[in-house]
């Protein structure tokens, strides 16, 4: 208990994030108003609204119960919670239902709830109907309750909840002794933690809340670890009603380092005839050094966009871990004693990536084909007196893969005529993710990086000029937010665009003003506003410029914008995305010339494509988009396609113009002294001529089977992926074939670094996987139902994705694997088998 109470006043005194507040409370939902996970709150309110977010003011409702704005609740689980430091008075609020269809105003469940810890709750009402109109409750929370919150149970669709006017009293004074405990004014939670630092004297106030009743008090005694540092003097024994007195706590400041006890205070209080304070002490400037280290460093979930970093906690626990973080090359940096550091802190060329009690965390801005380093350190001590153990920390690294597309675009043939609408149909199909929904996605899960200070940035996509906030993130025209969603395909240029109640048509918001892939945060005022639906092109004489963006005329004397540099090609592949997927939707054009009022020069953008080919950062975004909104933009994982199409006409350009043509394919690596060996990085490399797209295949039984590793753009010229699986035999060779043609080239033979080494034992070959291709399920037969087994699927790049054990049913759930070609390896105690299946 201890030290889970230092380690929660440490993060609490390093990220301030969310503090007790003293009573009464009251909070009417303005100034300030409520956001989705918010700091910006009252002290010891916290809110998290942003599980559904709809609406142009997602957060609120325009009128409440005073006339003014009420907080808006429209998703299952978000909530509204109050932490207070001493026993609570009455609770008053003001809630109606806001259902779409007002009979009834409300249905599904909303509680309102209290609790000691903040981690096991009480209804202290349930509510299953409510009126159209705000109605007072008032509730009576128990004397040992020390949060309340207002939490939506059951969401039913269709019916949201306004909660406004929040009011939680002090209690109504008692006859009785109550005993209240404060430092420097301010209330102590019993069993709460207080720094006491290098202070040799600390006054503490006791005060009798009663208005009768005489406050006795038996003793105040020490105990813990190192109670013999710290002694009391001037205890009182007895305080009158309404009354306080002091007494005070000395240090001895003799035995360096961190120095620990509890005082506790025996008294006649009906509330808290007990009532105990942990001390965190240190003598000297620093706390003491932690004696260990975390150990045993690992990555999971890695993916183009993401991953998540964890860490085993050594014995004994420090108070907390400061963790850095750089890409490409090693850390050298130390953390300095008594420094204290917030996340996105730069320490030389590292950054804090993380600084908590937990032994995991998900680092922010995550892009594709890069290798992140980290460094954990122990920390001990609170903000001011950090002592960090900066000798060995615990190090790693990973690299994040390129884009995947797997079997995406199998059945898309850039050779045939009807290229255009078989691209169409594959791509026009996804799910779609509400406009008002960005924030939560794509800012929150991918764009977001940390900077200094314990802030956060996101980058106007246009001039590169920063927003930098503290959370939670806001749009342009709330508080202090500079940016706004950019339509790279304006609204006006949609064909789709009649007017009327558009985007939402049928009380749904048109999947082509949602698209994530083509809206990017800019500034609205310096960018966005300037570009406006101006087509985008070369600026030859400037108007205005703003960052790196400008916006005047071009060598034609149109008005045009132009991006940075690194946008020109994001911009290029974001139009033509557009163009393509709701080409011939309702049998409409979507090519430039057929745009509203586009005037897009088509000609300019295919140089931009050529000129900034996707990077790191474009790959991921892409990534992340497919994961949620389930489809890809082609001209980011294929940029050659973009010579097929005339997006000015949205007409198929014919591949050979010029003659017949000689696809060529050399195979350069792997070479005979190569050894493919799980857990280290390999390499396939070639040249070509002539060849759009490569098929890499793989067998290791003298081409008795052919694996379909993966399939990529041939001007790649190579690939690199690492092995997460043991091999079968001994030797292996790889085979690249050009899709569209008979040409082919092979590898010479290398080796293969078998599991337990040459002769290893092998499962029967007489195992199979079933269906295969596969969609939702697979299915194993061969395996002896009395014998133990268990399977771990990895894809191509040799990252582990799901294991498990196999039942007697021997069925395997793939539903959430992407579509593509993945390894399946089984163990049982007769060895080790790998099968290849297919996801579709």
């Amino acid at each position: 208990m201890k030290k889970f109470l230092f380690a929660l006043v440490f993060a609490l005194s390093q990220a301030s994030v969310w503090s007790q507040t003293a009573l009464p409370t009251f909070w009417s939902f303005t100034n300030p108003s409520p956001t989705e996970d918010s700091t910006i709150c009252p002290s010891g309110w916290k809110t998290r609204l942003n599980i559904t977010v709809t609406g142009t003011t997602p957060y609120t409702y325009s009128a409440g119960s005073d006339g003014n704005a009420s907080c808006r609740l429209d998703g299952q689980n978000e909530y509204v919670q109050i932490w207070f430091a001493e026993k609570p008075g009455t609770l008053s609020y003001y809630l109606k239902g806001t259902g779409i269809n007002p009979n009834p105003a409300f249905s599904g469940t909303f509680s309102v709830q209290e609790s000691v810890d903040g981690t096991s709750w009480t209804d202290l009402r349930s509510l299953t109907a409510m009126t159209g109109a705000f109605v007072k409750y008032t509730e009576t929370p128990a004397a040992t309750s020390r949060y309340v919150r207002f939490f939506y149970t059951t969401k039913v669709s269709g019916s949201n909840v306004a909660l406004d006017s929040v009011y939680l009293a002090k209690p109504t004074a008692s006859t009785n002794a109550s005993i209240n405990v404060k430092r420097s004014g301010v209330s102590l939670v019993n069993g709460g933690t207080q720094i006491i630092g290098n202070t040799a004297s600390t006054v503490f106030t006791i005060k009798n809340e009663g208005t009768v009743n005489a406050l006795t008090i038996s003793s105040i005694a020490l105990s813990g670890m190192n109670a013999s540092d710290y002694s009391i003097s001037n205890a009182p024994t007895s305080i009158a009603a309404n009354d306080s007195a002091n007494f005070t706590l000395n240090f001895n400041l003799t035995n360096a380092g961190s120095r620990f006890a509890t005082f506790t205070i025996n008294s006649n209080s009906t509330d808290n005839s007990t009532y105990a304070v942990n001390l965190y002490g240190i003598a000297g400037p620093l706390a003491s050094q932690p004696t260990s280290q975390a150990s045993a460093m690992t990555f999971t979930n890695l993916k183009a966009y993401t991953f998540n970093v964890g860490f085993s906690d050594p014995t004994p626990k420090p108070d907390a871990y400061l963790v850095l973080r750089k890409k490409g090359s090693p850390i050298t940096e130390v953390p300095v004693d008594g420094q204290t550091y917030l996340r996105g802190d730069n320490i030389g060329s590292a950054q804090v990536a993380y600084i908590g009690s937990a032994n995991s965390f998900k680092p922010s801005y995550i892009v594709a084909g890069t290798t992140y380093y980290f460094a954990v350190f122990s920390i001990n001590g609170p903000a001011g007196f950090e002592n960090y153990l900066t000798g060995s920390p615990l190090t790693n690294s990973t690299t994040t893969p390129g884009g995947n597309p797997g079997a995406y675009y199998g059945s898309i043939n850039p050779y045939a005529p009807n290229f255009i609408s078989q691209l169409s149909a594959k791509i026009n199909v996804h799910d779609t993710i509400f406009y008002s929904n960005y924030t939560s996605t794509i800012v929150n899960n991918f764009l977001t990086r940390d900077t200094i200070g314990g802030t956060k940035v996101v980058n106007c996509v246009y001039s590169s000029i920063p927003y930098i906030y503290n959370e939670p993130f806001v749009w342009w025209g709330n508080g202090n937010g500079t940016l706004t969603r950019e339509h790279t395909y304006p609204q006006s240029w949609m064909p789709s665009n009649t007017g009327g109640g558009w985007p939402i048509v049928n009380g749904k918001e048109l999947p082509e003003y949602n698209d994530q892939h083509h809206l990017f945060p800019a500034d609205q005022l310096k960018a966005n506003g300037l570009r406006s639906n101006n087509p985008f092109g070369e600026v030859v004489t400037i108007t205005t410029q703003n960052g790196e963006g400008k916006l005047g005329k071009d060598s034609a004397n149109k008005t045009v914008y132009e991006p940075r540099d690194s946008q020109k090609g994001d911009v290029a592949r974001a139009l033509f995305y557009m163009c393509t997927t709701y080409n011939g939707v309702n049998g409409v054009n979507w090519g430039f010339s057929s745009a509203i009022g586009a005037k897009q020069t088509e000609a300019i953008l295919k140089k931009w494509h050529q000129q900034d080919p996707p990077d790191a950062f474009e790959i991921a975004r892409n990534e992340y988009i497919a994961s949620s909104q389930k489809n890809r933009n082609p001209f980011i994982d294929h940029p050659e396609w973009a010579a097929r199409i005339n997006f000015n006409t949205m007409t198929y350009i014919p591949v050979d113009t010029t003659g017949p043509k000689k696809p060529l394919i050399v195979l350069q690596t792997p070479v005979s002294t190569d050894i493919w060996e799980k857990g280290k990085q390999s390499k396939i490399s070639w040249t070509s001529t002539d060849v759009d797209t490569i098929q890499v295949y793989f067998s290791d039984d003298s081409l008795k089977t052919q694996t379909l590793m993966t399939t990529v753009p041939a001007k790649m010229d190579s690939i690199l992926f690492t092995s997460g699986f043991v091999y079968s035999h001994p030797s292996g060779i790889v085979i690249l074939k050009d899709k569209y043609s008979a040409t082919a080239d092979t590898s010479n033979y290398f080796k293969l670094s078998m599991v337990n080494g040459i002769g290893s034992n092998l499962l029967s070959s007489n195992i199979s996987i079933y269906p295969n291709p596969a969609k939702d399920e697979l299915f194993i037969d061969g395996i002896d139902a009395s014998m133990k087994a268990n399977y771990v699927i990895y894809n191509f790049a040799g990252i582990k994705l799901v294991e498990g054990e196999l039942s007697n049913q021997n069925k395997i759930d793939i539903k959430e694997l992407n579509e593509g070609y993945f390894v399946m390896q089984i163990h049982t105690e007769n060895g080790t088998l790998n099968k290849v299946f297919i996801k579709n």
